[in-house]
């Protein structure tokens, strides 16, 4: 609780209350328990008297000065034990308290899009930019002090003391064993000399020429004060705002203008008469804050209507609507908006006008901007410089400096090229071309010998626009490369150089691989232009040569000069292979991979390097793989061939289809080969093939559509019945004619009475399903022919 408020509260209970029971002048304040004065404070909370009051009703009673001096004293102690010591010299920048008062908040409403594009509208109407009124600020020097304003009062030094006063409706603020002291109506600089110079009746120490007392006073709570805003408002009102409030802090909380309000004419009314007239663009403008004034109680402030409004458009730095006074001119309109933009057409502006029955165009020129006057409702439009130039000129092509010139009098193309750093050393000096512009804006050209006009024989007067065009030699002919393929590192297209040899190309295209051949080596070069001219059926010229591998620089070999367009072919040498590698696997002697020496070389030779089979080899059951890469309709008819002839068969499909991508089984017939070597059967090896040589099987494995599928012991001589008749005979679904056994090598034979060999497969294929009919579906079809049949005897009697 407040010291000011204790004050009051226990001299109106001093005075009042105490005096029942005994002389007031007998009463010793200092013989009173801090318990006895907090009683009284707690049981005179609820009075609702003013400081002026308690003091002077206590005073009437006969309570003495120094009395009211002790008890101020004592509540003050009391103050400071129960909230901590407070601090005597406090900064006249203190926050000021504002709780008690319930300043109005920025005003919400609608605003019409129209509204939103008035110059000004964003000043009090801009997330960014708040004029909101702030209280926590250091206390204006000029600002005028009233009634409901609050002042502490500190002192410190030899004396110590602390004073908390509220300017009455009197204008007067108390201090005790002073009295009244009226500063309403006073600025705040002038009101604290006033209450320093009347605090030294008290203090003595604070006029000695050294002082050992001082004072200072601060605003410590800010009254509030209420301002009307009437008239083209956005949120016309009342609104509390504190003392230190000015006009743009009400207008802001109003929104400002609207949409028919005036920016530049607002009035601020006090006392019934009009103090200040606003206008807004001189802030908006310039930044000038004269208008800004400080507000008083009860001040009106009246927005009218606007008077005149114009609109700019076009290439204006700003394009709204702006409110001009009377006697301003275009010239102001521009400053207002901002000037323009980079690429305005200044010399005229366009400005559409209203007359009373229709519009009107008015072409203002640069020099009248200045006086032309401008009425209610005109809209400014600003142009754009035309897309041309009045002194360009351009030079493209084989120059050092290509681009855009200007134009001056008398000049030519030798001056152009010039300016340009001349002509660089690879341009096409036969020709050059002026591309030029007519005055109906077509084109033509002129031409020109470059050479001529460096030596100064011909030259042309160049006119605005003209464009120049010297070409390279590179870009009057064919781009210029040159093929190398065959036993290359880096075979293909290469850009072509004047004087590049054989050996030159060669070593841009990485050099020999290892297979190359160096004794011959052939260029095939196009026909010369001279051929070409005639008719004949030569396509070609091919030239052969040797070189040396080594790409030594040697007169003769590899010198060769080539032409643009040749092509190199590099060839193979004729015995270079590298090597081709097969496998044998299984029971022979030493089964691995060998390399193949030579072309001829067959499956009975490799298997003499192999060793020859061992014991337990079964000849008749060797197989060979041989790479093969079928394509996707090739290895779709593999499947479909396999299935057709099995459909139990036991591979599946992704064995299938690697079988199918990599090797391609190839029928091997062993015995016949070790009968005869370098017969018929005795396949010459290609690179990639795998041989399998198995063991000895002693078992034949039946499946299918057979009652037991199962592996059974081989019994020499007996057919393939035998075997299904061990296995429990055919089942119902069996194809029995279609039954086929697979040798232990691949190949593959059908019938029933054929002989099998140790290690085969019997497979007894399956019936295919063949769906019947529901009576469901007979029912649909009978259904379909009825209709067809009714429908086709309808027809013939029609």
């Amino acid at each position: 609780m407040k010291i000011r408020i204790i004050l009051i509260l226990f001299l109106a209970f001093l005075a009042g209350t105490m005096s029942m029971a005994q002389d007031i002048n007998n009463v010793n304040v200092q013989s009173l328990s801090d318990k006895q004065i907090n009683q009284i404070v707690q049981k005179i909370q609820s009075s609702g008297m003013t400081m002026e009051q308690a003091i002077a009703l206590a005073k009437a009673r006969g309570a003495s000065q120094e009395q009211i001096n002790q008890l101020m004293a004592r509540i003050q102690g009391l103050n400071s034990n129960s909230q901590g010591t407070q601090s005597m010299t406090r900064s006249p920048y203190q926050t000021i308290d504002t709780t008690q008062y319930p300043y109005s908040t920025k005003a919400v409403f609608q605003v019409n899009p129209r509204a939103r594009k008035v110059f000004g509208y964003k000043l009090f109407n801009n997330d960014k930019l708040s004029f909101a009124p702030s209280v926590n600020l250091p206390t204006p020097h000029d600002y005028v002090l009233g009634t409901g304003d609050q002042l502490m009062i500190n002192v410190w030094g030899a004396s110590q003391q602390t004073y908390q006063l509220t300017v009455d409706n009197s204008g007067a603020v108390y201090i005790p064993s002073l009295g009244p002291i009226y500063v309403a109506g006073m600025n705040f600089d002038k009101a604290t000399d006033l209450i320093k110079k009347r605090l030294t009746d008290i203090y003595r120490g604070l006029s000695k020429p050294n002082p050992n007392t001082w004072a200072v006073v601060t605003l410590s709570e800010l009254r509030g004060i209420r301002v009307n805003i009437i008239g083209e408002a956005n949120a016309p009102g009342t609104y509390t705002l504190p003392a230190t409030a000015t006009v743009f802090n009400a207008l802001y909380l109003s929104g400002g203008p609207n949409q028919n309000g005036s920016f530049r004419n607002i009035e601020l009314i006090r006392d019934n008469k009009v103090i200040k007239t606003i206008d807004v663009y001189d802030f908006l403008i310039s930044g000038s804050t004269q208008g800004d004034i400080q507000l008083r109680n009860q001040d009106v402030i009246f927005i009218p209507t606007y008077q005149e409004r114009v609109e700019t458009s076009g290439n204006f730095k700003r394009d709204n609507l702006f409110e001009m006074k009377k006697g301003e001119t275009l010239s102001d309109l521009i400053n207002y908006a901002g000037g323009f933009t980079p690429g305005t057409y200044k010399s005229q502006l366009s400005v559409y006008r209203l007359t009373n029955r229709e519009k009107e165009i008015v072409d203002v020129n640069e020099s009248n901007f200045n006086t032309f006057p401008l009425q209610n409702g005109d809209s400014i439009v600003a142009g754009k410089v035309l897309n041309r130039f009045t002194n360009r000129v351009f030079i493209t092509g084989a120059v050092y400096r290509p681009g855009a010139y200007e134009l001056t009098g008398g000049m030519t193309l030798g001056n152009l090229i010039a300016k340009a750093d001349g002509v660089m050393p690879d341009a096409y000096s036969n020709r050059g071309l002026i591309i030029r512009e007519k005055k109906d804006l077509t084109k033509k050209v002129l031409s020109f010998e470059v050479d001529s006009v460096l030596r100064q024989q011909m030259n042309i007067k160049l006119q605005r626009e003209d464009s120049v065009v010297i070409n390279t030699i590179d870009s009057m002919r064919n781009v210029r490369y040159i093929n190398i393929s065959g036993e290359v590192r880096h075979p293909g297209k290469y850009v072509y150089y004047d004087n590049m040899s054989v050996n030159d190309l060669v070593f841009l295209a990485g050099g020999f691989t290892e297979a190359a051949s160096g004794s011959y080596v052939e260029i095939s070069r196009r026909n010369s232009q001279e051929t070409a001219e005639s008719p004949n059926s030569r396509i070609a010229k091919v030239f052969t040569m040797n070189i040396d591998k080594s790409l030594k620089l040697e007169d003769g070999k590899g010198s060769f000069e080539l032409k643009p367009f040749d092509n190199v072919f590099i060839r193979k040498a004729p015995s270079y292979y590298a090597q081709k590698n097969v496998e044998i696997q299984g029971e022979v002697v030493y089964p691995g991979k060998y390399s193949i020496t030579s072309k001829n070389e067959r499956v009975s030779d490799l298997l003499e390097r192999a060793g020859g089979l061992d014991k337990f080899a079964y000849a008749p059951g060797a197989t060979l793989k041989r790479e093969k890469a079928l394509s996707d309709v090739q290895k779709q008819k593999l499947r479909q061939i396999s299935l057709a002839a099995d459909t139990t068969l036991a591979v599946d499909s992704v064995q299938l289809d690697s079988l199918s991508q990599k090797y391609a089984l190839v029928e091997l017939d062993l015995p016949k080969i070790l009968k005869n070597p370098g017969g018929p059967d005795d396949y010459v090896l290609k690179e990639g093939d795998i041989i399998n040589i198995p063991e000895v099987k002693q078992t034949v494995t039946v499946t299918g559509a057979v009652m037991n599928p199962i592996t059974l012991s081989y019994i020499k001589g007996e057919s393939v019945r035998f075997y299904i008749r061990k296995s429990g005979g055919f089942s119902q679904d069996a194809r029995r004619s279609k039954t086929y056994v697979i040798y232990a090598n691949g190949t593959s034979s059908t019938g029933s009475w054929i002989n099998v060999q140790p290690g085969s497969q019997i497979v007894v294929p399956q019936k295919p399903v063949r769906k019947s009919f529901s009576l469901e579906s007979v029912a649909r079809i009978f259904s379909i022919l009825v209709s067809a049949l009714t429908t086709a005897i309808l027809a013939t009697k029609l």
